[in-house]
């Protein structure tokens, strides 16, 4: 099977830092979405931002679409469409110079494709980019991330600033590309778009990954038990995720939920988020 992403064993530090992304690894196939949760400094932008090029990687495997890629290929990237929090273009352009410059970096920049978004968007075409607020920005990146003929999409934080209505309508037009066969790394501190478009979660703190899940299952086949905090924890070190002591109560984030009697299920991935991002083992 023909894969859009997949990474193996990446490791990235800086010098001067004691953060180091560490023994990374998952694989994104067509009509997955693959969702980034994590606190700010877990590790996901820097994930983000070695996949796409703009950090060197110190040792692993990044390939996309079959083919491993080193730090000098340029191709895949017109197959790929990245949105960071903010557009980065100069602000003194316009939305009809946008379309120009990308005519002449994309081979296959698509202007009907990224006009028919601009006006679905309801972004204004000859107006600066420096008059607009950042969800139009947002909007704006994402039409020219979609513009492209990409095959994958690389979200980071892509719905800030955005309403409801306006993040109802993104979260549309990306169910709809992943229906075609597209795939979409996601990371977002928005838990709905998570709950509403990942097909697997992957959790990070600290540079590693702690859990990487189908979402149906996490929110089926976990749970939550409470207890005391002096009662013994008697439960098979596999099945814990996570731990927390608050207020004289233990949580514990347990697989297999079904076992337990005194499992709580899931109301929602914030539930299993709070635990793995704030508790230990």
């Amino acid at each position: 099977m023909t894969h859009l992403l997949q990474v193996q064993q990446l490791n990235k530090s800086y010098k001067n830092s004691n953060f180091e992304l560490n023994d990374i690894s998952f694989t994104l196939n067509p009509g997955e979405v693959i969702g980034l949760i994590g606190k700010n400094g877990s590790g996901k932008s820097t994930l983000i931002n070695t996949l796409v090029g703009n950090r060197f990687k110190d040792s692993g495997e990044i390939s996309f679409f079959n083919q491993i890629i080193s730090e000098k290929d340029k191709d895949y990237k017109e197959h790929v469409g990245v949105v960071f929090d903010d557009l980065r273009v100069p602000n003194k352009l316009t939305i009809t110079e946008i379309d120009k410059v990308f005519l002449n970096i994309f081979k296959h920049w698509n202007s009907d494709q990224f006009f028919n978004l601009i006006q679905s968007f309801e972004l204004p075409k000859n107006n600066q980019i420096s008059t607009f607020s950042r969800g139009m920005r947002m909007k704006a990146a994402l039409a020219i991330a979609l513009s492209h003929e990409t095959k994958l999409l690389i979200l980071d934080e892509a719905t800030a600033g955005m309403d409801v209505s306006g993040r109802e309508e993104v979260l549309e037009i990306l169910e709809d590309y992943v229906s075609k066969g597209h795939g979409i790394l996601l990371s977002s501190h928005i838990s709905e778009d998570m709950e509403q478009l990942a097909t697997t979660l992957i959790f990070m703190r600290d540079g590693h990954i702690l859990l990487q899940e189908d979402k149906h299952i996490l929110l089926t086949d976990y749970g939550i038990i409470e207890t005391d905090e002096t009662s013994p924890l008697d439960l098979p070190q596999e099945v814990i995720i996570a731990s927390r002591i608050r207020h004289g109560q233990r949580q514990t984030l347990v697989k297999q939920r079904q076992h337990f009697e005194q499992a709580r299920p899931l109301q929602s991935i914030d539930d299993a988020t709070k635990l793995i991002m704030r508790g230990d083992k």
